[in-house]
């Protein structure tokens, strides 16, 4: 009859489609009803149209005046949809200096006479504790018996820089003082260049991190004679490393609308040294919608940090004496410098050839990649045991004798069933003729 057609999709997705269609056929008939309502209902301008996932196929039914109007929508809306690829390059340098000079002393008599000049920093009690004979009080160890030299040990090993004292005097007069002095630099330079490849108005994303543990609670039962004591934490896993987000939007010609969702975390100090409870977090995060040109370069945003910070503890009046003044004085400084710049490069991709070009230069870089660890060489492998990639044009031909292959193979299975249909007169030429994508019931 005519009225059922079964339309192949190359591009769009049958289920979203139908969907769509059937929300605009609801509009025209509400629109025709409400044009002609004292006509009587002839029942033209209905369509049903449904969704077959597996052969991404639309099922239509209706008049053929319906079937004009959708064929014209479904061929408009079963388009090749371009792709952006998005490349970002994420640039930040930290420069760290940190400088300590103090001197801390204490002493104690058998008069009971005593007097000390201390940051706080703990490092002259532990030493005073193994200088004057005995344990410290933050000493875990109950045994007073301790050897003063393994505590001083443990004291010195656990601070930073150059740490040089005197300790016991006589047996009546004890007496301790320490000189630190320590210059740390810290320098680094981070480059990350994340890539992201997605369809048109099509949200993308990429992450690439650790997942770290943070505590968010604590409980502890106390117990009793005949229970027993059972304490737990809440853990809380969270993503900590680099995080892309982008939706972009291709207006008329070569310019895109992009909505960014960019950041990037790291744990403070080696994260083998930090618990669950006392994690500490640097982020840095980006959120934005800018437009650029087709291959444009253009900077998301940045940040040039220059942070100086000196501390100076002293004893009023006496610290201010030259020379002498050192010993009731100690100076810190800290300067930290970062720079952070954020940079994008999307690029618009409309056919096969470009995205080819574009997978070939990654292909390209990583397989050189490999070949320079192969030749450096590994002390347990031999290098021919180490991964390589095939030369991309290998890995192309490859590809296209796949493809040869398999339309071979289509075109094999065709021609058993065509010979198997029995020969029937050829119909007369018709005025409306179905599309190449279409079949009629």
């Amino acid at each position: 009859s005519g009225n059922v057609k079964v339309y192949y999709l190359q591009y769009a997705k049958a289920k979203d489609l139908a969907a769509v269609l059937n929300k605009v056929m609801q509009n025209v008939a509400q629109a025709a009803g409400g044009q002609a309502a004292t006509a009587a209902p002839t029942g033209k301008g209905k369509a049903s149209i449904e969704a077959d996932e597996g052969t991404n196929a639309l099922i239509v039914t209706g008049d053929a005046e319906v079937m004009s109007s959708l064929q014209s929508v479904i061929e408009r809306l079963d388009i090749r949809r371009a792709q952006v690829l998005v490349e970002a390059i994420i640039v930040e340098m930290s420069a760290n200096k940190n400088r300590d000079l103090g001197i801390q002393w204490m002493f104690a008599n058998a008069g009971g006479g005593y007097g000390s000049s201390s940051r706080a920093d703990g490092i002259l009690a532990k030493t005073s504790a193994a200088a004057f004979g005995g344990a410290s009080s933050t000493d875990t160890t109950s045994n007073t018996s301790a050897d003063p030299r393994a505590i001083l040990g443990a004291a010195l090993a656990g601070n930073n820089g150059q740490i040089l004292g005197v300790g016991r005097i006589s047996n009546n007069f004890s007496f301790n003082a320490v000189l630190s002095a320590l210059q740390e630099n810290i320098d680094a330079n981070i480059l990350s260049t994340p890539s992201l490849l997605t369809l048109d108005n099509e949200e993308a994303s990429i992450v690439v991190g650790q997942n770290v543990p943070f505590k968010t609670g604590s409980y502890t039962s106390t117990g009793n004679a005949t229970s027993v004591s059972s304490p737990f934490q809440t853990i809380e896993r969270n993503n900590v490393g680099l995080t892309l987000k982008v939706t972009p939007h291709i207006n008329e010609g070569d310019s895109l609308v992009l909505e960014i969702s960019q950041e990037v975390s790291s744990l403070s100090g080696a994260a083998s040294q930090v618990d669950a409870t006392d994690v500490i977090t640097n982020e840095r995060k980006i959120e934005s919608k800018v437009m650029a040109d087709n291959g444009q370069i253009i900077v998301l945003g940045g940040l040039i940090k220059d942070d100086i910070q000196e501390t100076a503890q002293k004893v009023p009046l006496l610290g201010d004496i030259p020379v002498v003044g050192r010993l009731f004085r100690s100076n810190s400084s800290k300067k930290t410098k970062t720079n952070l710049m954020v940079f994008l490069r999307p690029v618009i991709v409309r056919e096969g050839r470009t995205l080819t070009g574009a997978t070939g230069e990654k292909y390209r870089f990583i397989r050189g990649e490999q070949l320079e660890s192969r030749q450096r060489g590994d002390d347990f492998f031999d290098k021919k045991d180490l991964p390589l990639l095939p030369e991309w044009e290998e890995q192309l031909k490859k590809i296209e004798d796949m493809e040869q292959l398999k339309h071979q193979k289509d075109i094999l299975s065709v021609q058993p069933q065509a010979a198997a249909q029995p020969a029937t007169a050829p119909a007369a030429p018709q005025e409306n003729s179905t599309s190449p994508g279409e079949a009629t019931q």
